[in-house]
């Protein structure tokens, strides 16, 4: 088994494109056994919204307008 400290120094050696895939691969491994199912879900459930915007069955809200409104929910429920 290879040392961390070794192994953090191969790991700064390694290119731009092997770092992202080493951090992708550790990255994924934190991951729960359901994630795949969770992830794979919200891609389903983002489909389906984008399928609904286009097509004019679902409205957007500017973003700008959700955060002052949440904003607005949070402060009116300040202790």
């Amino acid at each position: 088994m290879m040392d961390g400290l070794v192994l953090t120094k191969k790991a700064l050696e390694l290119s731009v494109v092997e770092k992202v895939h080493l951090i992708d691969a550790l990255w994924s491994s934190l991951d729960s056994p359901e994630q795949k199912e969770i992830d794979l879900a919200w891609e389903q459930e983002s489909q389906t919204r984008l399928n609904a915007y286009k097509s004019g069955d679902l409205a957007a809200t500017d973003g700008e307008e959700v955060l002052a409104t949440i904003k607005a929910t949070v402060k009116a429920h300040e202790v």
